[in-house]
């Protein structure tokens, strides 16, 4: 199976992908950066296309009473826009995601560093597939 991971932002999406037939390893794809809805669908459009997706793995930004908040809102917005796509998707709780990773998070930008927002959507994949 062929899974996309999206961690949905106003103005930016990480992604990442498994292949679990082929390579078998969660691999991050470059963040999308999208100024509209539009360039949004497009965008994962073209990688699910592009990469035969099977299943989406959406991270829902719970706050930590477990309530969902406006961002939560927000992304089952934006999620609700990918069904046109006929592609499954499900929401992955992503509240203990950052913390997680808290330790492998870099405290600044240098070279070699995995970016944050990359680490994020490779743990709400994972979580996935542990569910």
């Amino acid at each position: 199976m062929r899974i996309l991971s999206l961690d949905i932002g106003r103005k930016r999406t990480g992604v990442a992908f498994l292949d679990e037939e082929a390579i078998g390893i969660v691999m991050p794809l470059k963040t999308l950066r999208h100024g509209s809805e539009q360039e949004f669908l497009d965008a994962v459009s073209m990688i699910i296309r592009d990469r035969g997706v099977h299943q989406i793995a959406i991270g829902l930004p719970k706050l930590l009473s477990g309530k969902e908040g406006s961002q939560a809102e927000f992304v089952r917005s934006r999620a609700e826009r990918l069904r046109v796509l006929g592609i499954p998707f499900t929401f992955v709780d992503e509240r203990y995601t950052s913390r997680e990773l808290s330790p492998a998070l870099p405290r600044r930008k240098s070279p070699g560093r995995v970016n944050p927002d990359e680490l994020a959507v490779i743990a709400i994949l994972e979580a996935y597939i542990r569910s």
